[in-house]
């Protein structure tokens, strides 16, 4: 239902990575970016926004992660009805919550669309999730 374009690093040490993301009307796309590197797109993310069914959406990364930052970042949102619900993402089986992380991109009335740490697995406008290894 969605396509990947991934760019190699490499074939040295491999890691799984992924992200349990559901888009409102399926034609969400999203961007998971490694220590400020772009290395995997998602198109077309499906799942059911509203009730919690989620695409895991995967990304094999080739080079070690230590303690670099990991973000999500949600890319076509461009005013229309679009949203993006990022519950969790893995690395190598270690789930992190998007609750957890800074975040940019959930709406709300006292804010609009600035970051903050929102508690919160919703994008609501072009943002991102930002998560840290364990």
């Amino acid at each position: 239902r969605y396509s990947l374009q991934s760019r190699g690093l490499g074939d040295v040490y491999k890691r799984q990575i992924e992200i349990y993301a559901a888009g409102l009307d399926g034609t969400e796309a999203a961007a998971l970016e490694i220590d400020g590197q772009t290395v995997a797109i998602f198109n077309n993310i499906g799942g059911n926004f509203t009730t919690g069914v989620y695409e895991t959406l995967t990304h094999t990364h080739t080079t070690t992660l230590t303690n670099e930052p990991i973000r999500v970042r949600f890319t076509n949102n461009n005013g229309s009805a679009r949203d993006l619900r990022i519950d969790a993402i893995s690395v190598d089986g270690t789930r992190i919550e998007s609750e957890l992380g800074y975040s940019e991109g959930h709406w709300d009335t006292t804010n609009g669309c600035a970051g903050g740490y929102e508690n919160t697995e919703t994008l609501h406008c072009n943002g991102h999730i930002d998560y840290q290894l364990p």
